[in-house]
C-alpha cells in the first residue's frame, strides 16, 4: 500500500511539470501562443494608427512617377518603355498618356512595315499593375494612351514599340526629348493629372527619362474609414483579453 500511495503521490507531482514542457496542446505553450498573438495585435493596431495620424497631421502626400525610353537598335522587338508609379500611400495611377508630338525631331511610333514593331506589353508587370490595353499606337501616330486597374505605389508597367523619326529609324534620347508624358492619378476618390517632358540622358545617347511629381491634399481624416474602425475593434478586443487574462491569474 505504501508503495502504491508513493507511486500515485509522485505522478500528481510530475503532472503539472510535463503539462508546462509539453511543446504541442499545453496549457503553458497555448497561454504563451495567445500572448503572443494579443501582442502582435496591439503592435500592429498601434503602428496602422501611428501610420495615419502622421498622414492626417502632414496634410500632404506626393503623387509621381517615372518613365524611361530606350533606344534598342535593330531590335524586332521594338524600343523600350517604362513606367513607374513613385507616390505616396495608396495613389493608383489608372492612365498614362505618350505624345511624340513635342518631341524634337518629330518621333512617331512604327509599327506596320519593314523594320517595324507593334505594341507588346510585358506579361509579368501588365498582370501586377492590372493593364487593361491601349489606345492609339497605330503607324504613324504620335500618341498611345494605357490604361491599368491596379497600379499600385511600387509598381513598374513595362513594354515595347518601335519609334521613328523624321531622319530615320534610330531614334535616340535626343530625339525623344520633349514627348509628353501624361499621368493620371486616382486617391481617396480624387482624380490627379501630371504631365511633364523626357529628357535626354546625359550619359547615354539611347536613354531619355521623364520624373513628374506633385503635392496634393492628404484624405481628411477627421471622418474615420471603415478600415479605421476595424483597426480600432482589432486593438481594443486584444488589449481587453489580454487585461482579462492577466486579472485571471
Amino acid at each position: 500500500m505504501r508503495n502504491a500511495g508513493h507511486a500515485q503521490r509522485s505522478f500528481s507531482l510530475s503532472t503539472p511539470i510535463q503539462s508546462r514542457q509539453t511543446p504541442l496542446g499545453g496549457n503553458y505553450t497555448s497561454r504563451r501562443a495567445v500572448n503572443t498573438a494579443i501582442a502582435i495585435a496591439l503592435s500592429l493596431s498601434c503602428y496602422c494608427f501611428a501610420q495615419r495620424e502622421a498622414r492626417a497631421e502632414s496634410g500632404l502626400m506626393r503623387i509621381a512617377a517615372g518613365a524611361s525610353f530606350h533606344e534598342l537598335g535593330l531590335s524586332t522587338n521594338g524600343d523600350a518603355f517604362t513606367i513607374t508609379n513613385v507616390s505616396q500611400l495608396d495613389a493608383n495611377l489608372f492612365r498614362a498618356v505618350i505624345d511624340t508630338s513635342s518631341s524634337d525631331m518629330n518621333a512617331f511610333f512604327h509599327v506596320y512595315g519593314a523594320g517595324s514593331s507593334p505594341f507588346v506589353a510585358d506579361s509579368l508587370s501588365a498582370a501586377q499593375t492590372g493593364f487593361v490595353g491601349f489606345r492609339g499606337g497605330a503607324e504613324g501616330s504620335r500618341q498611345i494612351s494605357l490604361e491599368f486597374t491596379d497600379f499600385d505605389p511600387g509598381e513598374t508597367f513595362s513594354f515595347r514599340i518601335d519609334v521613328d523619326n523624321r531622319t530615320g529609324w534610330y531614334t535616340p534620347g535626343s530625339a525623344f526629348a520633349g514627348t509628353r508624358l501624361t499621368t493620371l492619378f486616382q486617391q481617396a476618390g480624387l482624380t490627379h493629372e501630371l504631365f511633364g517632358a523626357y529628357a535626354a540622358q546625359s550619359n547615354s545617347m539611347d536613354w531619355a527619362h521623364a520624373s513628374l511629381s506633385g503635392m496634393v491634399a492628404a484624405p481628411d481624416f477627421t471622418n474615420p474609414e471603415p478600415s479605421s474602425f476595424l483597426l480600432a475593434l482589432i486593438g481594443g478586443t486584444a488589449l481587453g483579453g489580454f487585461v482579462w487574462r492577466t486579472r485571471r491569474r
